[in-house]
């Protein structure tokens, strides 16, 4: 029963409680409604963004090898240590286990997480062994994984790091080989769709986005064993005649392919740590010298050709030096001693640069330049390599008045170990050049490139050459026992801005092996010795001979002793136009 005062709710107000009711279960059911009819595929990308990502699959990158097959840069497969800072838990006793596991300070790693605290993706520690990302893989610690990648490992370590070069972290070529025919090697990296955990761990795969593409295998000229021995024996000359740096070259003279070509100082390309660019760098190809007395067999070579001389000349050098006039200025050309009459191979066995100064005089400007031209001095070998030099040569119209006189004994231009190497096979082909391959040649392959000399010319030059090799010449520490040698002693007074150094040396050697049949050209040159000797003959020969014995075995060269007679008997046969 109703008491007096009591108040009854109008039925408006029990309407509106109703139908608000009504309202807000009609919005829910028509957003459930637009949401499975016209959001469904939303959500469903939503959802799987939760459990599937892409893993990149790094492509192998292929091995470098050499002439035989073996090794001279491959790939071993090597695990980084990476972070997902939102899933890492940051207890103490995480970071403990990784730093203890990984030999790195706590701090370090602490840092390298904290720092990308909001980010899914840090580096921990890159390229370290198989075996020890395992060892982290065990620890199970969340947001910490493994990815793997490759590190390039080179067998023959210092030996051939300045040719070879080597690859950055991500194995990207950034020098020598590595670098230049990184597009055949390399290949392209691939991804591929992953499940995932809530800890963002790969559970399961999904198939691949991109199929990873490996590289081509490189098979260069280089033979290994040559190469080693190469490097070694120019390393010990280096250090034993308290040199600057050293470089040697060894071609196959029938094919003009590269078999060794050695560099001091160098570095070991399995530490990129010794890697300092431009100053381990292949001097054999992106340094020029200028070439001294080793250019003088291309000077005989070109009054020979022409008919200009006769090897049965003579020429007096006396009194051992002799002066030329150029405006105001007044030069002197000096030989070591006073050699008197010279027959004209002996102006190249004795390396008179009086006798061939005062023989150069019968070529014109215009004749010398050309043959130097010919030989590619001034040009690119194109071998392939970074950095390649040049060299340099002056157009015969912008000589100065002495300019003729110092090229004849090798100043005033400039070339590379490797270029001088390539003229040097003109005299092991019958005056046919050879185009320098640092790339395995097949052997249907065109390798003669331009005939310089005459055939005879080139033999009578190689003829006088033997006389070098001799205890009548200025090599006689560049013979090998039991086999012919031909070659060329220079001895060069080292330039910088500033003019010439009369205390400072480069002691250079070119020569061919055997000199009846030559099937090898090298060259060497020590920069800058400093322990008491530098002439080519006494700094560069030895090299050379080492080399050489090392080759002859290697390469099984037959031995093709020469009587001693040969030497005082008449060795050339000549006939001039």
């Amino acid at each position: 029963m109703m008491k007096r005062g009591d108040r009854v709710s109008p039925l408006w107000q029990h309407l509106m409680i109703l139908s608000g009711f009504v309202v807000t279960a009609m919005v829910i059911a028509g957003k459930i409604i637009y949401i499975q009819n016209y959001h469904q595929q939303v959500l469903q990308n939503k959802g799987e963004m939760r459990y599937l990502g892409t893993l990149p699959i790094i492509a192998h990158r292929e091995d470098i090898v050499d002439r035989h097959g073996e090794h001279l840069a491959t790939s071993v497969p090597v695990a980084t240590i990476i972070a997902d800072p939102q899933h890492f838990d940051y207890a103490e006793s995480s970071y403990t286990a990784l730093a203890t596991t990984l030999a790195m300070p706590v701090a370090t790693i602490r840092h390298k997480i904290e720092q990308r605290r909001h980010k899914r993706f840090v580096y921990i520690k890159r390229h370290v062994p198989y075996n020890l990302g395992e060892q982290v893989r065990r620890l199970q610690l969340d947001g910490i994984h493994l990815q793997r990648e490759y590190k390039r490992y080179y067998p023959l370590g210092e030996a051939l790091a300045t040719v070879v070069g080597l690859t950055d972290i991500d194995d990207h070529g950034i020098a020598g080989v590595e670098k230049s025919f990184n597009h055949i090697v390399q290949g392209s990296n691939g991804k591929k769709l992953v499940f995932r955990d809530r800890h963002n761990r790969a559970i399961d795969d999904a198939g691949f986005l991109q199929v990873p593409q490996p590289g081509q295998p490189l098979v260069l000229s280089i033979d290994k064993r040559l190469q080693y021995k190469t490097h070694q024996a120019l390393k010990t000359a280096v250090l034993k005649n308290k040199a600057q740096a050293g470089v040697a070259v060894v071609l196959d003279a029938r094919s003009g392919e590269v078999l060794a070509m050695a560099n001091t100082p160098s570095f070991n390309p399995n530490d990129r740590r010794s890697f300092i660019s431009g100053l381990h760098r292949n001097r054999v190809v992106i340094d020029a010298f200028e070439p001294g007395s080793t250019i003088k067999p291309f000077v005989m070579a070109a009054l020979l050709d022409r008919g200009l001389l006769s090897l049965q000349q003579s020429i007096d050098t006396s009194p051992g030096y002799y002066h030329l006039s150029a405006g105001d200025k007044n030069y002197v050309v000096r030989d070591v001693r006073n050699f008197g009459v010279l027959t004209i191979p002996e102006v190249i066995i004795k390396s008179s640069n009086v006798g061939i100064s005062r023989l150069v005089q019968s070529l014109d400007a215009q004749q010398l330049w050309q043959t130097f031209s010919q030989l590619g001095f001034g040009q690119l070998l194109g071998l392939g390599v970074p950095g390649e030099t040049k060299g340099r040569l002056n157009h015969y119209r912008d000589w100065h008045k002495t300019d003729q006189t110092s090229l004849s004994y090798g100043y005033s231009l400039s070339l590379s170990a490797l270029q001088l190497a390539c003229a040097y096979t003109v005299f092991a082909n019958d005056g046919w050049q050879l185009r320098p391959s640092l790339i395995k040649r097949d052997r249907s392959e065109q390798v003669l490139d331009k005939q310089i000399f005459r055939a005879d010319t080139a033999r009578a030059v190689r003829d006088i050459m033997q006389r070098v090799v001799s205890q009548q010449g200025t090599a006689p520490q560049a013979k090998v026992a039991g086999y012919s040698m031909a070659g060329k002693t220079g001895t060069v007074y080292k330039a910088d801005v500033h003019g010439y150094h009369k205390d400072r040396y480069l002691s250079l050697f070119a020569g061919l092996m055997p000199a009846r049949e030559p099937r090898l050209v090298a060259v060497v040159m020590i920069d800058e010795p400093s322990a008491g000797q530098y002439y080519g003959g006494q700094v560069a020969a030895p090299v050379f001979a080492k080399i050489m014995t090392a080759a002859a075995r290697l390469l099984h060269i037959s031995e093709d002793e020469i009587p001693t007679v040969i030497e005082e008997e008449p060795f050339y046969t000549f006939r001039n136009r």
